[in-house]
């Protein structure tokens, strides 16, 4: 093979290009060693072995585990690789340019059903009420969430809180998302001194309706029944959940 060697700078009349190397004669330029590049180099479609991809890299062997591409930084160090058996190492997180994009896990083609397309973290306000009368003072504290997909895990510790004036159903309110389909029942909750608990109740469970969370309890050959307060200084309620939503 012939050795093409430039050791100046060769404008291409017409064009922006510092250097112009026309393939037309022979279709291809090889390059058997490393090509360096200082500054920017532009590849069209017309010149790469397949018309249609402006760039097309052929590894060494197959399944060898071999790099066939591998992007630097400045200090050269390695922040994004291509292996040839297809394994792809990035050095940071990988940010979409558009919202409500994600990965389709399990899946080869863009199946809606395989799409993960939201991932997230935070904390919400969640607020003690009652379902006939509020506390006189808002009783209020932070709980978290984490979002992964559809579905959503929330937490709240309502502790050593003054619920006096409430009265009716126990209510917490300000549920990060809201609930698709409506009325789920889930999670699990202690409670210490806030609600008044029917003696034939076996067990009670959050249960989640739009933005707000209720607690019934289940009682034996019996319909279910609300949770209701006891009023007062002192109280204490914990709960989780982990439901649907839109």
């Amino acid at each position: 093979m012939s050795t093409l060697n430039v050791s100046t700078i060769i404008p291409d009349a017409g064009t922006n290009t510092d250097l112009s190397l026309d393939g037309k004669n022979s279709g291809k330029v090889k390059v058997e060693d490393a090509l360096g590049v200082e500054g920017h180099a532009a590849v069209g479609n017309s010149g790469t072995v397949d018309a249609t991809r402006a760039l097309t890299v052929v590894g060494a062997s197959d399944g060898s585990g071999s790099s066939i591409f591998v992007g630097y930084n400045s200090s050269l160090a390695s922040k994004f690789s291509v292996r040839d058996d297809g394994l792809t190492t990035i050095g940071d997180s990988l940010v979409f340019s558009t919202a409500s994009k994600g990965v389709y896990l399990g899946s080869t083609s863009a199946t809606a059903a395989n799409l993960l397309d939201d991932y997230e973290e935070g904390t919400w306000t969640a607020a003690l009420v009652g379902t006939t009368t509020n506390p006189s003072s808002a009783v209020t504290v932070t709980g978290d969430y984490t979002k992964i997909g559809n579905m959503c895990y929330v937490t709240a510790a309502f502790a050593n809180v003054d619920t006096t004036g409430a009265s009716g159903g126990v209510r917490v309110t300000g549920m990060p998302f809201t609930q698709s389909p409506a009325n789920q029942m889930t999670g699990n909750c202690t409670l210490h001194t806030v609600a008044t608990v029917g003696s034939s109740v076996s067990n009670i469970s959050p249960f989640y309706q739009g933005s707000v969370c209720d607690f019934y309890g289940t009682q034996s050959n019996a319909g279910w029944t609300a949770v209701t307060h006891n009023a007062g200084s002192g109280r204490y309620l914990y709960f989780t959940g982990f439901f649907k939503c839109a």
